[in-house]
């Protein structure tokens, strides 16, 4: 998922906090299907939905308010505005802001939901210029009623005779999260921009899972940071308009994780891990068009780093670890129970694509320090005649 042509999915797999972005600020949604790896990083080989805020905001603002339900109640405020400075040209400043608010019970047991969303979207062209800065930020309480049994031996089945019920009434999970989001680009000529993109995300989780004699509190912090300038150009040549983009990309990921019995432990943990990785990235993008079709080549090459410390066996909710590699939703650490693991992978990928056809070629090389064991993957499909 995409905000404006940079990414905003979560590094840990989770799903984006895209309901902090009000109806009002959004001016279209893209589906962007396929030959994305090379323009967006790897993980887009299979497309990517990118969400595009409006640049010139009118100036409005809205009350929501909803109801339903099983007490469900929420509502929001918006208001966008839009300055155009005085002289001509076309220099001028649009910004958004937004709150919502949204309570659940639920319909089970121990199943309710608070979330409070807030977002805000500046725009602002001096010239040449033009600055932006998007920022969104999130918290979110949610109980935790877990799964109903079903014994097939004993005949057993509460999803059919209490599906109400909770198999888990005291545990609960919450999560704040906030991302920023500056950027600028700047007019080189009529058909040539540069590009300067940073981004922040903090997003700070706590847990408790209640099991008689073995309760579990824990505390997750997850700190992803990003530098991407790039290069956009259009012009003709043998006869094709060519839409060119050069890039390169800087991403930095740090996860920390704590749990003890209780939140009163949590000064001394009982398990801690600590997960790093690094990765840049140099690409080309080149969608050319004559008349009716469209051509796309692009080529990428990813360098990254992992690093791993873990110390106890506890399970991390939404996180894991497989060889230095970050993996899965509630995915057990799969590294030593005490010890530290490192990782370095660089691979080469180009993609061509047409309207009839699309070649896909990769090759990946990953060698861990601790095992020695590097892996390496090809493959290729001809274009069908």
């Amino acid at each position: 998922v995409l905000l404006n042509g940079r990414r905003y999915s979560n590094v840990d797999l989770s799903g984006p906090d895209i309901a902090s972005i009000p109806l009002a600020a959004i001016e279209r949604i893209e589906v962007l299907p396929g030959a994305g790896a090379a323009l967006y990083g790897n993980g887009v080989v299979g497309g990517a939905v990118n969400i595009v805020t409006r640049e010139r905001y009118r100036n409005q603002a809205g009350v929501e308010v909803t109801g339903g339900s099983f007490s469900t109640t929420g509502g929001g405020l918006w208001a966008t505005g839009h300055h155009q400075d005085e002289g001509g040209g076309d220099n001028h400043t649009s910004a958004a802001a937004s709150v919502q608010a949204l309570h659940s019970d639920g319909y089970r047991e121990n199943n309710d939901l608070q979330q409070r969303n807030a977002f805000a979207d500046l725009r602002t062209r001096r010239d040449d210029l033009t600055f932006y800065l998007t920022a969104t930020g999130e918290r979110q309480n949610l109980d935790l009623p877990g799964g109903r049994t079903v014994n097939l031996a004993t005949g057993e089945n509460l999803f059919e005779d209490d599906p109400d019920g909770a198999n888990t009434p005291y545990d609960w999970a919450d999560q704040d999260t906030i991302t920023v989001m500056p950027g600028m680009n700047v007019r080189i000529s009529d058909h040539s921009r540069l590009h300067l993109d940073f981004s922040g995300r903090r997003k700070e989780q706590s847990y408790y899972f209640f099991d008689p004699g073995f309760p579990t509190y824990g505390e997750t912090d997850v700190d992803s940071y990003s530098v991407n300038p790039r290069f956009t150009s259009q012009f003709k040549a043998a006869g094709l308009t060519h839409n060119t983009t050069v890039g390169w990309d800087l991403y930095d990921y740090r996860l920390e994780n704590r749990s003890a019995a209780g939140k009163g432990d949590i000064g001394d943990p009982t398990s801690t891990k600590d997960l790093d990785q690094r990765q840049t990235a140099w690409y080309f993008h080149d969608v050319m068009t004559l008349d009716r079709w469209s051509f796309t080549l692009g080529a990428l090459q990813v360098v990254g780093g992992e690093q791993a410390h873990v110390a106890g066996a506890q399970q991390v909710p939404g996180f894991g670890v497989v060889g230095g590699g970050w993996r899965g939703h509630g995915a057990m650490l799969g590294a030593p129970a005490a010890g530290h693991n490192r990782g370095v992978a660089s691979g080469v990928a180009a993609v061509v694509k047409c309207s009839r056809a699309r070649v896909v070629l990769c090759r990946a090389n990953r060698d861990y320090v601790r095992f020695r064991r590097p892996i390496r993957i090809s493959t290729g499909k001809p274009c069908p005649p």
